[in-house]
């Protein structure tokens, strides 16, 4: 094996392995995962260096789950590098890395694609249950791509322990926040923890001491990744014709109300289009339409005009395999200048009184909140946008934004008048937003970009 080089992250050493040739006893030929070549894959083993406190990562027969999740990450590592990808690892050690140190060496690390590799157990020791899950942040609407990983790695896991399994996300076992490791790079790259069985199990705790089955085992993780990356792995540019300011307080700042935004989308793959029946736009949570410019690019479409204030474009799509492109969130401002926000919520208010400019006069309000989203009239415009957008037919956005004002406006008047509205239950339970990977954008008068 041939390394490249050391390169410290955080506290650790994480071992960055280069292009090289590795001769492990049962590697697949490099043909078989010629997609993997020149990509970048985290590698997180579990744990380590803690089972002598923790009875959780102990097993029947001794076995550990920090030691079964290394062992397999070290030979998954070897097929990864023989196929010519570039492997960063967590950890190579029986060490005990952070769970900050292992975030922060995956976000230095930009990668294409993270994995943690795990195993389950069972809190009574020597229970025989036994089945394989995947997990990944979120939900499958607002981490596509990560759930797209997730079901291709699901039924190699099947296959191999004979037992059905499920896709779950974190959020089911961290209802609070979701896994630490997936949730701080879930907008870097599509990400999955597997569970490949309980090790506390004892007919499994048996296959996970034989070295052929965890050679199996990473061979399941290099399938799973060999397909996904052949499928694709779709991207996004964005272009302004327009300048866009990058340099002052508001991010991505133009000057203009009337640009043309175009979307120059990438499938990821030569054998792939993109299925532009599968782009879904939102302009500040408002469904956009897009104009077609070519195969692979799109004009969005958002009215005569933009506002000033700060706006968000999201979108999401597929290629011609059916495999989905992160969620993308564009953020950018239009120059503010003096009245501007009272201006837009005096036409704002006129515009919704008119079924035939009503969405305009969304717009104009959502505008003007974010010019200033702490005004004493903020909650006022929130109530205004519920009534909006629910006299729009649109009842998810309507209790979306009443869902807002009961819950981030608690002194607000008007929290008394809808509480009868409010479907989710009381406590802790309130909406948050999830804006995904921020796209790259592309102004016309530089030709730079910036992410």
């Amino acid at each position: 094996m041939r390394l490249k080089r050391f390169q410290r992250i955080g506290l650790g050493i994480i071992l960055l392995i280069g292009l090289g040739t590795v001769a492990s006893a049962g590697t697949a030929p490099d043909t078989n995962y010629g997609s993997l070549k020149g990509k970048r894959i985290f590698l997180d083993p579990g744990h380590g260096g803690t089972a002598a406190g923790d009875p959780l990562r102990i097993g029947p027969y001794g076995i550990t789950e920090e030691s079964i999740n290394l062992q397999v990450g070290l030979l998954l590592r070897d097929l990864l590098v023989q196929a010519g990808a570039l492997v960063i690892m967590s950890r190579t050690t029986d060490s005990d890395v952070e769970l900050p140190d292992r975030v922060r060496a995956a976000v230095q690390s930009m990668p294409d694609i993270l994995v943690s590799i795990h195993h389950n157990a069972t809190i009574r020791g020597g229970d025989a249950v036994n089945y394989p899950c995947v997990f990944f942040w979120g939900s499958d609407t607002v981490n596509p791509a990560s759930f797209d990983l997730a079901r291709l790695l699901l039924p190699r896991f099947e296959d191999l322990i004979g037992i059905q399994g499920r896709v779950l996300s974190d959020f089911s076992v961290y209802p609070e926040t979701g896994t630490l490791l997936l949730r701080e790079t879930r907008d870097l790259c599509p990400g999955v923890i597997g569970e490949a069985g309980f090790i506390t199990d004892p007919e499994h705790a048996r296959r996970l001491l034989d070295p052929t089955y965890l050679q199996a085992e990473a061979q399941c993780y290099a399938r799973a990744l060999s397909t996904y990356f052949r499928q694709g792995c779709p991207t996004a540019t964005a272009r302004f014709s327009c300048r866009v300011d990058r340099e002052g307080p508001a991010k991505n700042m133009i000057s203009e109300a009337q640009p043309d935004i175009t979307l120059e989308l990438e499938s990821g793959t030569d054998q792939a289009g993109i299925d532009l029946s599968t782009l879904a736009l939102s302009l500040d949570g408002i469904p956009a339409s897009f104009e077609k410019v070519s195969d692979e690019k799109v004009r969005v479409c958002y009215g005569t005009r933009i506002h000033p204030g700060m706006h968000r474009l999201q979108f999401q799509f597929r290629n011609g395999n059916h495999q989905s492109s992160m969620v993308y969130t564009l953020p950018f401002f239009l120059e503010i200048h003096q009245g501007d926000r009272e201006r837009l919520i005096r036409e704002g208010r006129a515009f919704l009184k008119r079924s035939s400019t009503r969405q305009e006069g969304l717009k104009m309000l959502i505008a003007a909140l974010s010019i200033n989203p702490t005004a004493p009239d903020a909650d006022a415009l929130l109530y205004e946008l519920a009534q909006g957008f629910r006299a729009c037919g649109d009842e998810i956005q309507s209790q979306y934004f009443l869902e807002r004002l009961y819950y981030f406006y608690p002194q607000s008047s008007l929290r008394a008048g809808i509480e009868g509205r409010i479907r989710t239950a009381r406590g802790c339970r309130f909406p948050a937003d999830f804006f995904g990977k921020e796209a790259v954008i592309v102004d016309a008068e530089k030709g730079g970009a910036s992410q």
